[in-house]
């Protein structure tokens, strides 16, 4: 789309469970598996949700990648967000009496100028807020959730790519 200051861009890519629906055996109790996290023996065994892995299927309601981009001449800019709602822990550790887990969001942004004659050079910063991973009291964790967020934190990259 333009705009009066280059070239813009949005881009927004998600998944909305309505339902996630299975039984740990045939015949079994029909178990929602929609954000949720547990290690209850139902759902396939202490750590297996769903008798597929060695960790619990985690299924936010919700989660999205969101971008804004921005091109003007030989400039190019970008601005992301990682987002998923927050999860209800079904089986805290004993003694926890911590059962929701937030809602996480994880933002980036990168700038790019490809003036000059085959060289293109990019700074970009994944997790500019510093945002930690969701934590939760469940016992298959230590405290963050880290399949759901990059738990790297704030990370710069600087890129020079030069094609002849």
């Amino acid at each position: 789309m333009a705009t009066p200051i280059g070239q813009a861009t949005f881009q927004l890519e998600g998944t909305y469970y309505e339902s996630y629906r299975f039984s740990a055996e045939k015949g079994g109790e029909m178990l929602s598996n929609v954000g949720v996290i547990t290690n209850d023996a139902r759902y396939g065994g202490a750590g297996v949700n769903s008798g597929l892995a060695g960790m619990p299927q985690i299924n936010p309601r919700w989660k999205h990648t969101a971008s804004i981009g921005l091109r003007n001449g030989p400039w190019s800019g970008l601005v992301s967000v990682r987002y998923n709602t927050g999860l209800t822990d079904l089986t805290p550790r004993a003694g926890s009496s911590i059962t929701q887990v937030s809602p996480y969001s994880q933002y980036g942004a990168s700038v790019a100028y490809s003036g000059f004659k085959g060289l293109k050079l990019s700074l970009a910063v994944n997790n500019f807020t510093n945002a930690n991973p969701p934590i939760t009291s469940n016992t298959i964790y230590t405290g963050y959730i880290t399949s759901l967020a990059d738990v790297l934190g704030r990370a710069y990259k600087l890129t020079a790519d030069y094609t002849f």
